[in-house]
């Protein structure tokens, strides 16, 4: 636990689809985490809701959300908490007027301005979200978790001298990652090209797809990288790879046992779903009931052509980020 005033926060950073949200939930498990998902999302939430609270209520309706809503800053300032998910800034890793910033450093006046009143504003946020929750759980709470995963949030965030921050970096294979965010169009292409019975211009858009996801994940982990590795003490992040989290998910929380100096209660891998949610957004598997199992469904329905060609062209940044072995994750 901290030892000064700055908000406890653990920051889950990664890439889309790569066990964010699994790991969430597992840090949630312990009674003195409290999870708030995707935390940026929450005002595009309350406006066009799409998800439902962690608890499962739509989060109007919730109880908790119900007691902080009333004191979270929503609408606030230039610069509120759901600044980079507005329509100009989300999902965009490449912003050119923050990179400068963000990768060494040089941060002008306004910017500045900028980031601290975004951070008080989180601060009020994340705040009103430990005090009800404290309230409501009757524990004093340790830390809180963000899984947001956007790293210019991260950065500000870090840069507002608001929160004392840990960073957990989670990866996927990039061959896993590749396939999850095709996977939707099918490996041969989009439907409506498959359907017109030319197989050039499938083939065509679908290797188009592949190599526009394979530089999406080596840019967006490149910049990753840099940026835990130029901010934050090495003492403060932990890597993760997603399929050491889904194989061995009670030795990964027994390591971050240790890193964090908590105790997990026995067998929170397998009891995890039963702890109260309330977090917003996220994956899915979010309201799921199963357990956690490694889903590698591409080894089976990608070609091998392509998983070989995401294979090579990803080196040497999946050698550094412990992709080394072609079979199997390695530490």
């Amino acid at each position: 636990m901290p030892s000064n005033n700055k908000i406890p926060l653990i920051y889950i950073l990664g890439s889309s689809r790569s066990g964010s949200t699994i790991l969430e939930l597992l840090l949630n498990a312990h009674p003195e985490i409290w999870a708030t998902g995707e935390a940026e999302y929450l005002p595009w939430e309350l406006k066009e809701p799409r998800k439902p609270c962690g608890c499962g209520s739509q989060i109007v309706d919730c109880p908790f959300w119900q007691q902080a809503l009333p004191k979270v800053p929503i609408g606030k300032g230039s610069y509120p908490i759901e600044y980079f998910k507005n329509p100009n800034r989300a999902g965009k890793t490449l912003k050119i007027d923050l990179l400068p910033g963000l990768l060494l450093g040089k941060i002008g006046s306004r910017q500045q301005r900028a980031i601290k009143e975004y951070g008080v504003l989180n601060a009020e946020y994340f705040s009103t979200v430990k005090r009800t929750a404290e309230a409501q759980a009757r524990v004093k709470l340790q830390w809180l978790v963000d899984s947001s995963k956007d790293l210019y949030r991260l950065h500000w965030l870090n840069r507002s001298g608001c929160f004392d921050i840990k960073v957990i970096y989670i990866v996927r294979d990039p061959r896993a990652f590749v396939y999850s965010k095709i996977a939707r169009t099918g490996m041969d292409g989009p439907k409506g090209l498959a359907a017109s019975g030319d197989r050039s211009a499938c083939n065509d858009a679908k290797w188009r797809g592949v190599i526009r996801q394979i530089t999406a994940w080596m840019f967006q982990n490149a910049i990753m990288s840099r940026m835990i590795n130029s901010n934050f003490d090495s003492a403060n992040i932990y890597r993760l790879q997603y399929e050491a989290l889904a194989q061995e998910p009670n030795k990964i929380l027994n390591e971050i046992s240790q890193w964090l100096g908590v105790e997990f209660p026995e067998n929170a891998s397998l009891s995890f779903r039963h702890v109260e949610n309330h977090a917003i957004s996220g994956n899915p598997s979010r309201w799921k009931a199963d357990s956690i199992r490694l889903n590698e469904v591409w080894r089976e329905k990608m070609p091998h052509s392509i998983a070989q060609t995401i294979w090579g062209i990803t080196w040497p940044l999946r050698c550094k980020l412990g992709y080394r072995k072609n079979k199997q994750f390695s530490k």
